[in-house]
């Protein structure tokens, strides 16, 4: 069987995000978000949560967008956003600038905020992928276990292997989660929890539209895909999160995409269970 979690990211960065994602779930093909509870839309979002009972939620970790939970720290500037790209935390940890020890705080204060939503998570990931760094990892399967989510996103793009040309930046940056992945999936077994069999939307990153959508679904496999997307609702607000990098106007390209009628016949005849984490 061919399933499908189509997961949106960052659901309470903004409200235009939040908005987008909704109608992605409502009249497309998302079955599962995750909650950025650093996010200035976080209250918003909390609240739209229950007209959408089918929406999956996971936890979105972040260090790299909004203001930290636990205050000023080497994670943050002197008023407590935080500072750097997920290369430079990757720096940070090895030169030991950054203790992990900052990173179990202020990621057990991101799911204490997530948990006053009253519900479970029913995944782990985070913004930029930084959970899947290896010595951030362990601190991310520490915190599912918590939390008693079930899975948790090991990013590692099922198609590096087969579009090697060209060498874009996604492309890149999709390598090296995926050289990150190796033995992750192991790990998070021992810790009982799942992750699907295949991840996209890593490479298409910014490109996600209706014929990437339609390209990646033709080519689904047998077992559980997840494909990570960013629909919203674009505005001011979102265009001030400089680290975001996605171009003006993607996230409305993706948005129309998700609800497009190709897309969504294009699952009823490939015969695609759409599906959430954990189910």
């Amino acid at each position: 069987m061919k399933q499908l979690v189509v997961n949106a990211d960052d659901l309470g960065l903004t409200q235009g995000v939040t908005r987008g994602i909704v109608e992605a779930h409502q009249a497309g093909i998302v079955t599962s978000t995750s909650m950025l509870v650093t996010g200035p839309g976080f209250e918003a979002a909390a609240e739209l949560l229950a007209s959408v009972p089918g929406l999956g939620v996971g936890l979105h970790l972040d260090l790299t967008v909004g203001h930290a939970l636990s205050g000023a720290s080497a994670l943050t500037d002197a008023d407590g956003a935080f500072c750097h790209t997920p290369a430079g935390i990757a720096l940070g940890l090895w030169r030991s600038t950054i203790d992990p020890a900052l990173v179990r705080e202020e990621w057990g204060r991101q799911l204490t905020r997530f948990q006053t939503l009253g519900r479970r998570p029913t995944h782990v990931d985070s913004e930029k992928h930084v959970h899947m760094l290896p010595a951030l990892f362990p601190i991310a399967l520490e915190i599912a276990s918590r939390a008693g989510a079930p899975a948790i996103r090991i990013t590692a793009d099922s198609e590096v292997c087969s579009r090697m040309r060209p060498l874009t930046r996604s492309w890149r940056g999709a390598a090296m989660l995926s050289a990150l992945a190796y033995g992750a999936r192991r790990r998070a077994r021992a810790r009982g929890l799942t992750s699907a069999d295949a991840c996209l939307g890593i490479i298409a990153g910014s490109r996600l539209d209706r014929a990437e959508i339609l390209r990646l679904l033709a080519r689904l496999r047998e077992g559980t895909t997840e494909l990570v997307c960013h629909p919203a609702y674009e505005g001011p607000e979102l265009l001030a999160f400089h680290s975001l990098h996605y171009p003006p106007g993607d996230r409305v390209v993706q948005l129309n995409a998700l609800t497009h009628p190709d897309v969504l016949a294009s699952v009823r005849r490939a015969g695609i269970r759409l599906s959430r984490h954990g189910v």
